[in-house]
């Protein structure tokens, strides 16, 4: 589990991160620490992303005292983060924001969605780029 996503190691003395790979199987990327957010268009730059194999984003460990942002989600980053499945979960709360950067993306509304064992009502993403490509959001993160 990753619980510091510092480039430059001030915090804990890491080295610049260069990759979390899920490899084979179910993966999750837990954000388990107090407003920790991903800016994607930080952390992932085209095929050379830093999220490999990352089948969900669970922003919901802390629960309603959290607040985690995931922004500047492109086309691109969901493509290189995922499998071959190129789909998506992401799991939070209303405290929890996700923030769709480009253009194509629509939302075709809620559904009961399975996710690693649970059911979930989530919203579904397409991208018009390619609609294999789809993001499921947890109903009650704000979109913005």
């Amino acid at each position: 589990m990753v619980t510091d996503l510092e480039t430059d190691g001030a915090d804990s003395g890491d080295t610049a991160l260069s990759s979390i790979d899920g490899c084979d199987g179910f993966d999750t990327l837990m954000l388990n620490t107090d407003d920790l957010n991903i800016d994607f268009s930080t952390w992932n730059t085209g095929s050379n992303s830093v999220f490999k194999n990352i089948e969900a984003i669970d922003l919901g460990i802390g629960g309603s005292t959290d607040n985690h942002n995931l922004t500047n989600i492109t086309y691109s980053d969901v493509v290189n983060m995922t499998d071959s499945d190129n789909d998506l979960y992401i799991l939070g709360d209303g405290s929890d924001t996700v923030d769709f950067t480009g253009t194509g993306w629509s939302n075709t509304g809620p559904a009961s969605v399975d996710v690693n064992g649970a059911s979930h009502i989530m919203y579904t993403y397409l991208n018009s780029n390619d609609p294999s490509v789809i993001v499921y959001v947890e109903s009650g993160i704000t979109i913005i």
